[in-house]
């Protein structure tokens, strides 16, 4: 099993704010994340689709 990432290893590993994932979190438009109990986490698998998915030509 792979590990989660938390908001601020996320943050690093594509360079924008926690604040900034925060605010993808309420409106949608950010990476898929998990909720376990107060916890937010990140599947790095889910991370890289989302980045593939920003993709322009």
């Amino acid at each position: 099993m792979k590990t989660l990432l938390d908001e601020k290893q996320v943050s690093k590993i594509i360079n924008i704010s926690v604040r900034t994932l925060q605010h993808y979190r309420l409106t949608g438009g950010g990476p898929v994340y998990f909720r376990i109990g107060k916890h937010v986490r990140y599947h790095p698998d889910m991370l890289i689709k989302f980045i593939m998915n920003c993709a322009r030509e």
